[in-house]
């Protein structure tokens, strides 16, 4: 992975855990992927793995981080942060939504969408 390698992040805008909607992929980016690395850890420890591993320090300051993933090109090797499922409020429903979005980062979908 290139050490300029773009990063994507799903916020929270709010501290505070509560249900949340993530952004579904858009259907071109959303399939398998052949060389995901999951690195998975306690919800409070997503904001500091991510800037470990994919090295990008400055996430945004306001809301909540709950996973990242490099973008790729949908066929190079990506990394993929995420909670464990029942920490910080997220369910094994929304671990499976954030999964998909960042899955979908690494297949290529821009971290600039809406």
């Amino acid at each position: 992975m290139r050490a300029a390698a773009a990063v994507a992040a799903f916020f929270l805008m709010s501290g505070m855990a509560q249900a949340f909607t993530v952004n579904a992929p858009p259907a071109r980016y959303d399939h398998a992927h052949p060389h995901l690395v999951i690195v998975e850890t306690a919800h409070g420890k997503v904001r500091g793995m991510c800037g470990r591993l994919l090295g990008h320090r400055n996430f945004e300051r306001s809301g909540r981080l709950h996973a990242c993933a490099s973008i790729g090109d949908g066929r190079s090797p990506c990394v993929i942060v995420l909670p464990k499922a029942g920490e910080g409020g997220i369910s094994k429903r929304d671990r499976q939504a954030l999964f998909r979005h960042e899955r979908a980062h690494c297949n290529g979908w821009p971290g600039y969408h809406p």
